[in-house]
């Protein structure tokens, strides 16, 4: 159930409100924005942890961006919150809206170091080289012609 929590999450606030917004405006960094504040809201959190949940939707929403897609950032979403109910369940913590600052920098860390994986992947390894950008000028030519 929770990987399926996870995807959901990243679906609603990554790939349906981060790339409406952004196609609106037409400008990617608009909709990396208008995802935090829903995110956020969603968690019921003190102060430390929707610090931590807003750091988190950036890091995300960063992921899709620099990959074009949702997979990474939901893999992610999931290693994330399974770590958290493994660790708790092993007696390494607790689940509780009690965030503590040391736990924020650790997890907070440990997501950067993700995105930075992500960024290597990128421009050294060529994983998302395959992956293109939407082109809708050239789409919206094609189905010209085959409308024609």
């Amino acid at each position: 159930f929770l990987p399926l929590q996870s995807m959901a999450e990243e679906l609603l606030y990554r790939g349906y409100i981060m790339q409406t917004t952004g196609s609106w405006f037409k400008i990617a960094f608009i909709g990396l924005i208008a995802q935090i504040l829903p995110f956020m809201t969603a968690h019921s959190y003190n102060i430390t942890g929707l610090i931590s949940v807003a750091l988190s939707a950036l890091i995300y929403g960063l992921i899709c961006v620099y990959t074009r897609g949702i997979e990474s950032s939901s893999a992610l979403h999931i290693l994330n919150n399974l770590s958290g109910v493994y660790m708790a369940g092993f007696g390494f913590g607790s689940l509780t809206s009690e965030q503590s600052v040391s736990g924020v920098l650790f997890n907070e860390t440990l997501k950067l170091l993700f995105l930075l994986f992500i960024l290597y992947a990128n421009k050294k390894l060529h994983w998302f080289d395959e992956v293109r950008y939407d082109d809708i000028t050239s789409f919206n030519e094609k189905t010209k012609k085959k409308d024609r």
